[in-house]
């Protein structure tokens, strides 16, 4: 008999948990024959919770169903789980979906599982599984799973596998009805149409059509409803906005959790609670505008709208000297991206602005929390002008120099870059990737003074970083490595005077300063 067990966790390490589960009933007699894609999905009945890790197990038994579920909550009390909260977080669920075409009514099981047809979070992998399957008494599988998450709103993102079990087929990307709710909405604009004809076009219901305006707009998309004349999007709202529709897709980490907002105070910092609260490596937090921004040293940084504002969470399995790399990193990555979006090349100047002709068009901050010998997690951030710059501070953005380029587009392009990047870092190609940060990088080779973290000056050339990131300045004194400093590019050469006139005291020389292109001798740390 062909039985499918849907299994989901929210507490811990929630791919460790369904990986113990699916052992756990291989060692009871029940291996999985195939294991789905591992879905991340948000919380249904309460949504002050974690997001769900959830994955769907094939299984052939001649076992009875009620053997079946005893082995199922066997493994679920085996790794801890209480079943005292409704709806509440926890460690393990190993529910019993289907035991091939029974149809069971009794007291203490039902069959099909009596909630499957609502819960999209069992129903997209197990139609990834099974995509022929019918559900006794309920219809095609993937007919359900598609009704599912359009009715409930229902977030069921990609988000990777569990290695060594037997996997289906990839998974096809699945219709997004905000998506294609927006697309038609643009189409439209700025006509109304009606919410029964978006339902019909749609195939959902009035109801899920409501629920879907209804996040677009917590998205901050501008869309009127008007009894009797339907929804629309109005003519002089935005012309260019952002929608999680638009950027979520299936990529390796990065984005595999999205949260799109309107305005926060700090991208960084909400992405460094949800570091703390144990959201996963690759979750991205984007909003339209920023009301505190933070730029490096502690100091503000400007986010008006017509920008980009946006913070990922990462967990490499780095030690903390060696973190830094991530700034060089994402530098590389978003200068990549707006290339391949605009057209235009910005330039790198050490260590994380991105510049063009005329000025800096994007910021990158990296924050770091970390133990003595291991990062617990990262917040990437960056800040890109796209449609406005800040005036008075040398500010450039990408319409302004001339590339009238889509802000969905060029967010789209810093997650897809982002996400190939670091899966490259992941993969220990770090060597390859700061070849390609020298190569855009304006710093090097250049006359500079580095305004020093610890207080005073450091005047000379720009020789080159070491495999850590830090700045390798030469002047009369020697070499010097520096780690934490603002880069000022001087003009014409530095005289031999000025090029002596170094202020600082010496800081603590920070770990893992391998040295590329640095003399053998006569080099300081600061």
């Amino acid at each position: 008999m062909r039985v499918f067990l849907g299994l989901g966790s929210n507490l811990g390490d929630r791919a460790a948990m369904l990986d113990a589960a699916l052992r756990l009933l291989a060692g009871a007699g029940l291996p999985p024959g195939a294991v789905s894609n591992v879905y991340e999905t948000a919380p249904q009945g309460r949504r002050d919770q974690p997001w769900f890790l959830n994955c769907v197990a094939e299984i052939e038994t001649e076992r009875a169903p009620a053997e079946v579920l005893r082995v199922a909550q066997g493994v679920e009390a085996a790794l801890g789980r209480e079943r005292l909260t409704h709806w509440g977080p926890r460690v393990i669920d190993v529910d019993l979906l289907l035991c091939g075409d029974l149809c069971l009514r009794d007291e203490d099981l039902t069959l099909p599982h009596p909630r499957l047809r609502e819960r999209a979070f069992v129903l997209v992998p197990l139609a990834e599984l099974a995509p022929d399957l019918v559900v006794p008494g309920a219809g095609p599988v993937a007919e359900l799973a598609w009704r599912a998450a359009a009715e409930d709103g229902q977030e069921v993102r990609l988000w990777g596998q569990l290695p060594g079990w037997p996997r289906a087929a990839p998974p096809t990307a699945p219709r997004t009805t905000r998506q294609t709710l927006l697309q038609r909405l643009r189409a439209a604009a700025p006509a109304a149409v009606s919410g029964a004809a978006l339902a019909a076009e749609l195939g959902v219901s009035r109801s899920a059509v409501w629920k879907q305006v209804q996040r677009l707009r917590a998205e901050g998309q501008a869309v009127e409803g008007t009894t009797g004349r339907g929804y629309r999007l109005p003519s002089g709202g935005d012309p260019d906005p952002l929608s999680g529709a638009d950027l979520v897709a299936g990529r390796r980490a990065v984005g595999r959790v999205l949260h799109l907002l309107a305005t926060v105070d700090s991208t960084n910092r909400l992405a460094a609670a949800m570091g703390a609260a144990g959201t996963p490596s690759g979750t991205v937090v984007v909003a339209e505008r920023q009301t505190g921004g933070r730029g490096r040293a502690g100091r503000s940084f400007l986010s008006p709208p017509g920008g980009i504002y946006l913070s990922v969470v990462l967990r490499p399995a780095v030690p903390p000297s060696q973190a830094g790399r991530l700034t060089l990193l994402g530098a590389l990555a978003v200068a990549e991206a707006i290339e391949s979006a605009s057209g235009l090349r910005p330039s790198i100047k050490w260590p994380n602005d991105l510049l063009l002709p005329q000025g800096k068009v994007a910021g990158i901050l990296l924050e770091l929390v970390a133990r003595e010998d291991r990062v617990d997690f990262v917040v990437l951030g960056a800040g890109i002008n796209v449609r406005s710059a800040p005036s008075g501070v040398g500010a450039a953005s990408l319409w302004g120099a001339g590339a009238r380029v889509g802000r969905a587009e060029v967010a789209r392009a810093v997650l897809d870059r982002l996400d190939a990047a670091y899966a490259d870092f992941e993969a220990g190609r770090w060597a390859g990737q700061l070849a390609a940060w020298r190569r855009r990088c304006a710093t090097l080779g250049a006359p500079v003074r580095v305004e020093l973290a610890g207080g005073g000056a450091l005047v000379g050339r720009a020789l080159d970083v070491t495999l850590e990131g830090a700045l390798l300045v030469e002047n009369a004194d020697g070499v010097t490595a520096v780690y934490a400093g603002d880069v000022t590019h001087l003009r014409g050469e530095v005289q031999p005077a000025e090029a002596a006139s170094r202020e600082a005291p010496s800081a603590a020389a920070a770990p893992g300063s391998d040295r590329l292109g640095a003399p053998g001798s006569g080099a300081t740390e600061v």
